[in-house]
């Protein structure tokens, strides 16, 4: 009895199953509102500062004329929001720890910025970076370094699915 390869296998999954591209977005808007649902008026949205890290989840839904994405945020909580206010120009990141530290330069050696801390759920646009540091820009376009784990980026993954339509 013939065994399939692996390439056989992988042709398979691609041919036979659905695939839906998570897109990494940013607000590109001073403040977006997030929705936890269409349908339902009664929650007030959370707002989202420009720069903001967001998982497109694939859904996507038009409303009233207007294109909606549903998102993931940092805290792995979901939302819909308004296409029109996120981009994918940019790559953006939040601190996710209660606060962090901002350097001149990409390590502990180098001296504070002149901002030098960070709050829990600041966002900026990641300008990358190097030994485990990464370069940072703010809304005013201050630059200052931080530790990459303490970050969170939103990064696009492939989910596999074998349920029918």
């Amino acid at each position: 009895m013939l065994r399939p390869s692996i390439f056989q296998i992988l042709i398979s999954l691609i041919l036979f199953s659905d695939f839906v591209q998570a897109q990494s977005y940013c607000v590109k808007n001073d403040m977006a509102k997030l929705f936890p649902a269409l349908e339902d008026n009664s929650k007030p949205p959370t707002k989202a500062p420009i720069y903001t890290p967001l998982l497109g989840t694939g859904n996507r839904r038009e409303t009233h004329g207007e294109m909606w994405a549903e998102v993931i945020d940092a805290d792995a909580q979901k939302f819909w929001v308004q296409k029109s206010n996120l981009t994918t120009k940019w790559n953006c990141l939040v601190v996710n720890v209660g606060r962090t530290s901002l350097r001149s330069g990409p390590g502990k050696n180098f001296a504070p910025a002149k901002t030098r801390f960070a709050q829990k759920h600041q966002a900026y646009v990641d300008l990358g970076g190097e030994d485990g540091w990464t370069q940072v820009k703010d809304k005013s376009g201050e630059t200052f370094w931080m530790n990459i784990d303490h970050v969170w980026k939103a990064k696009s993954k492939m989910r596999i699915s074998f349920e029918g339509h």
